[in-house]
C-alpha cells in the first residue's frame, strides 16, 4: 500500500506514487511529471530552489532502483497481471 512506500517516494503535490518521476536537482525531492508540468513557471514549489529538472535515467540511481523494484498486482480477482 502507499501508506508503505518510503516517504521519497510521494509526491509532495498529489501525495500519491511519483509516475513518471522528475527530480528537483537543487533540493532532490521527486514529483510526478504531470504535476512539474501544471507548474506554470517550471520550477520547484520549494522556495529555495532554482530548479533545473532531472527526469526518467537522470534521478539519483537510489530513488531509480527502489522504483524499479516496486510491482503491483491488479485488484480484480479474475486478473493474473
Amino acid at each position: 500500500s502507499l501508506n508503505d512506500l518510503p516517504a521519497m517516494l510521494e509526491c509532495p503535490l498529489c501525495d500519491d506514487l511519483v509516475i513518471e518521476p522528475w527530480e528537483c536537482s537543487d533540493c532532490n525531492r521527486l514529483f510526478c511529471e504531470r504535476e512539474v508540468k501544471r507548474l506554470l513557471n517550471q520550477k520547484c514549489p520549494y522556495s529555495t530552489c532554482r530548479t533545473q529538472w532531472k527526469k526518467g535515467k537522470d534521478i539519483h540511481i537510489a530513488y531509480r532502483a527502489t522504483l524499479e523494484k516496486l510491482r503491483f498486482k491488479c485488484k480484480q480477482e479474475s486478473c493474473e497481471e
